[in-house]
């Protein structure tokens, strides 16, 4: 057997990941994700950090 056999193989019994069919939920606009590390922008206090960065 060689290497690109067993490659094709191999990946021909790959599942779909679940992490990525729940990732695409996120591009909803109707969906509110709470998540950790992804926060809604619009929760930032974006005048008040370029205040203080001006």
């Amino acid at each position: 057997m060689t290497l690109m056999n067993l490659l094709a193989s191999r990946a021909s019994r790959m599942k779909a990941s679940e992490i990525r069919e729940l990732l695409k939920l996120l591009d909803q606009p109707d969906i509110i994700s709470f998540a950790g590390g992804i926060p809604d922008p619009a929760l930032f206090p974006a005048d008040a950090i370029s205040d203080a960065y001006a």
